[in-house]
């Protein structure tokens, strides 16, 4: 039998940085989506088209890939109170570190990927319209992907 530790809710997030750092492997239970290959997908299509990975942005926007269809109504409604929950923090900070980080995107990004996906665009997309560009681009690689091991 495995040994448990139960947190409350706000020291979740650093007794996981704890455990982490001291090299105590987790159970990975804060991503809705476990599988290590969509993981690295998402990390690296958000690389590909110039999301930096300095700010937490990064991390909201890739948990927000993780959990499923990104709908127009569910960015507020529930993908956003998902993330906060499990970073710890508010949803308007979720909201508003994710718009700063599209703004860091979309002013470093005008060539390249980005422009080839965002070229629709006159001036920076909501994070709602930019998740859901990013969820179909994964979808697209996610069918490309299963087509070609058939």
């Amino acid at each position: 039998m495995g040994k448990y530790l139960y947190f409350r809710e706000n020291d979740y997030v650093l007794a996981k940085n704890v455990l982490q750092s001291a090299g105590i492997p987790l159970l990975d239970d804060d991503n809705i989506c476990s599988d290590p290959g969509i993981s690295v997908m998402v990390r690296n299509i958000l690389r590909d088209i110039g999301v930096p990975e300095y700010g937490i942005g990064f991390s909201y926007i890739e948990a927000a890939l993780k959990c499923g269809t990104i709908e127009r109504g569910d960015m507020t409604k529930l993908i956003y109170p998902e993330i906060a929950k499990r970073f710890g923090t508010t949803v308007g900070s979720i909201e508003k570190a994710i718009r700063f980080t599209i703004e860091c995107t979309w002013e470093n990004g005008k060539g390249g990927k980005y422009a080839r996906y965002f070229e629709n665009f006159r001036s920076r997309p909501a994070n709602g319209q930019f998740l859901k560009i990013v969820h179909d681009i994964i979808m697209e690689q996610l069918a490309a992907s299963e087509s070609k091991a058939l």
